[in-house]
């Protein structure tokens, strides 16, 4: 049965009541219809429906948990669901029983909003930016404090942080560090970007205390064995990319001389082992000096040559080859005492 209203004279209050259970339909006709409504909507049920495709609203606020008269959401949270139909839906709430830090910095706040869903995990949020009010702190907790602020997701972070050339940052003397200004001085490093920042900043500056290097081809490099590749431990020493002095374990190196243990010998087959004084010093030993035996040597160009082989008639075994190309064994004192009485 259908209810026609007809236009009466102004009324304080007007009431239609229909039986307990019942439904009352304003029927526009079609869904292109409009229902108006002059002045405020109270709805008192249980239950409040719009089936609309768009739900515009004027307001600048929506208030949910309205009529709250505890001290917080006595129901602990309060906000907005979002059906994601066979998935868990989606919440943006405001739960109480989450403590914060505050603006003023209290540490146990209590009230946080969460975007979570329906199953109780956290979800994420896709924007552009955070801005406190009044340059006021930004804080970042973990659950219990022990949470971590990460970039995980992203793409070689660090290269965003620092220019880099291969795996390394960029190179840059005219720095003070000697390394490529970052991207933005204002952006939060990983940790990856701190350890090559630190582990580039020393291989180019940590001969500070010598003197300051203008150009990158005068270092020190350590190698460890234990690297991969790495056949052996060694420290190299290279100036003006020439590398002058390699110190192993159990031998070193400077130019074209090596000790080794208690041995000094030339680095290049067939060269000559020189010890030479300065202006008009002498070389001194405290001590005998021993000539191993060996065959004879070629002439020298200038002076002479002493060595040592089996003994002869001079009775020393100490022989000399001369720049004429001399040779003879120097005569012991007992051999020339005979052989001045016999000649």
């Amino acid at each position: 049965m259908a209810i026609k209203i007809q236009q009466f004279d102004e009324v304080t209050e007007y009431k239609i009541k229909i039986a307990n259970g019942g439904e009352f339909l304003f029927d526009t006709g079609d869904a292109t219809g409009t229902l108006t409504i002059n002045g405020n909507l109270n709805v008192q049920g249980e239950t409040t429906t719009v089936g609309s495709s768009d739900l515009v609203v004027s307001d600048n606020t929506i208030t949910v948990n309205d009529g709250e008269s505890g001290a917080g959401v006595s129901l602990n949270t309060a906000g907005l669901i979002v059906d994601r139909g066979t998935l868990a839906n989606a919440e943006f709430l405001f739960d109480e029983r989450v403590n914060t830090i505050d603006s003023s910095g209290n540490d146990a706040t209590p009230g946080a909003f969460l975007f979570q869903d329906t199953d109780g995990d956290l979800r994420g949020i896709h924007t552009a930016s955070i801005k406190t009010k009044d340059n006021q702190n930004l804080y970042f907790l973990g659950e219990n404090t022990t949470g971590i602020l990460s970039v995980t997701g992203t793409v070689d972070y660090e290269k965003q942080v620092f220019p880099y050339t291969g795996t390394e940052i960029t190179n840059n003397q005219s720095n003070t560090d000697r390394l490529v200004n970052p991207v933005d001085d204002d952006i939060i490093p990983n940790i990856k970007s701190v350890k090559d920042y630190v582990r580039d900043y020393h291989k180019y500056n940590f001969q500070d205390k010598i003197a300051a290097l203008t150009d990158s081809d005068t270092f020190v490099v350590a190698f460890d064995a234990d690297d991969p590749g790495q056949p052996i431990s060694k420290i190299e020493i290279t100036i003006d990319n020439q590398t002058n002095a390699v110190f192993k374990q159990s031998s070193a190196q400077f130019y074209d001389i090596t000790i080794q243990e208690n041995k000094i010998t030339s680095t290049q087959t067939n060269q000559d082992l020189i010890l030479e004084a300065n202006g008009s010093g002498v070389i001194q030993t405290s001590f005998p000096v021993e000539i191993e035996k060996t065959t004879d040597p070629t002439a020298p160009a200038d002076g002479i040559r002493l060595y040592a082989k089996d003994e002869a008639d001079g009775g020393t075994g100490l022989f000399f080859v001369n720049e004429n190309s001399t040779t003879d064994e120097l005569i012991s004192r007992n051999k020339a005492l005979l052989y001045s009485i016999i000649f």
